[in-house]
């Protein structure tokens, strides 16, 4: 868990750095987000069980410190401060739904025929 975590987050600042942001719109983080609901999304979906050295390594690991919900919300009031409600809330919206349907594709392509 501590090498994915590890290597989790600096995935996340590579991606946050090399995408940045887009106005306030936090697009680095938005990226890293729906990239670890992709991989987390596929594990659900690839491993036969939810615990083990796979899914602590990857799952808990690498897509849990790729996608911290704490950066994410931190993310959100910055926002607010900085724009406004509206941006903030279509930030919000806009992770959520997207995440959602990345990781829902993710974990059908990830199911073993």
């Amino acid at each position: 868990m501590f090498v994915g975590g590890s290597l989790g987050a600096l995935a996340r600042w590579g991606i946050v750095e090399l995408v940045g942001r887009n106005g306030d719109f936090r697009t680095g983080t938005f990226t890293a987000n729906l990239i670890g609901a992709a991989l987390l999304g596929f594990l659900a979906g690839r491993l036969s069980s939810r615990v083990g050295i796979l899914w602590n390594l990857l799952g808990v690991g690498l897509a849990g410190a790729l996608t911290t919900f704490s950066g994410f919300v931190v993310e959100g009031v910055l926002i607010v401060e900085s724009t406004g409600l509206a941006m903030a809330v279509l930030y919000v919206g806009a992770s959520v739904v997207a995440g959602l349907w990345v990781a829902a594709v993710a974990r059908t392509h990830g199911v073993k025929r």
